[in-house]
């Protein structure tokens, strides 16, 4: 039996959703603490699913919406589901790899190759449109349609302005180079517009302020592949090796750990790690 790759979880809305490699979609119920492989799990045996919004799990409302590609081919794809079959909405030259919407009316998709991806109808038709650069576009993030950030594998740091036509469409106004962070980039999280943050290779984490891009040190190469926050100076790094990192903090201490992944965070320096268990899900 293959134990298929896992690339993304969302709890945010509902009890949750897990995806990965060969159209993977496994629903998790809370009230018994599992995950188990939706209806349409694995129909596409070749899709790498990378990010989702799923207001029809969650709520029973519009649709859902899968982005990944075919590692293969190195193309991008969107697929919806809304409870009867799946649909493939649209193809990008890329492999796509994030979502944002910030009112479900309007959505962004990105991805490798600069590939950028626009629905002005909750979801349910796509255009590609151009992004202007040919990264390998990782993340994007924000909390203002005329600020948003978004990350690249090459470790650039863009600024895109949207904005809202009079026909009620999205339209990307410009997308800008901000900054050179040096090194690979892997994911965003934003507790408001003036507060950010951006993790990549070699430990890298960046903060944004309002006003400026800065490096926080961490005292640690491992590479950070996610972040997710509660509030403000709160939040949770995920790294290679299995390393889970706490933030819990006003300032920004070094990070102290053994090679073990041993605790050795105190109060005044409390971003930590520890050793990760792996976990193994069901597959269909």
């Amino acid at each position: 039996m293959c134990i298929r790759d896992r690339y993304y979880i969302d709890i945010s809305i509902g009890d949750g959703l897990a995806i990965g490699d060969h159209f993977t979609i496994l629903d998790y119920d809370s009230s018994t603490d599992t995950f188990t492989p939706k209806s349409i799990s694995g129909k596409y045996s070749n899709i790498r699913l990378l990010s989702t919004l799923f207001p029809y799990t969650a709520w029973g409302l519009l649709t859902d919406i899968y982005v990944g590609g075919d590692p293969d081919t190195k193309t991008g794809a969107i697929y919806l589901w809304n409870g009867g079959n799946v649909t493939k909405a649209l193809e990008t030259k890329g492999i796509l790899t994030a979502l944002f919407t910030q009112d479900w009316k309007h959505h962004i998709a990105i991805g490798y190759k600069g590939a950028m991806a626009i629905s002005n109808d909750w979801g349910y038709t796509w255009q590609e449109v151009d992004s202007g650069v040919s990264d390998s576009l990782i993340d994007i993030g924000g909390t203002s349609l005329n600020e948003l950030w978004i990350i690249s594998g090459e470790g650039n740091i863009y600024k895109a302005k949207f904005y809202v036509d009079t026909d009620n469409n999205l339209v990307l106004d410009n997308m800008k180079l901000y900054k050179k962070a040096g090194t690979s980039l892997s994911r965003l999280w934003f507790n408001d517009r003036n507060d950010g943050y951006a993790v990549g290779a070699n430990g890298t984490l960046l903060h944004w302020d309002g006003i400026s891009w800065s490096e926080l040190p961490t005292g640690t190469a491992i590479g950070f592949t996610a972040i997710y926050g509660l509030e403000e100076n709160k939040f949770f790094i995920v790294g290679h090796g299995g390393y889970v990192f706490k933030y819990y903090s006003k300032a920004y201490p070094s990070l102290l750990i053994d090679n073990q992944g041993n605790i050795t965070g105190t109060k005044t320096n409390p971003l930590y790690a520890v050793s990760y268990t792996h976990l193994t899900l069901p597959t269909n």
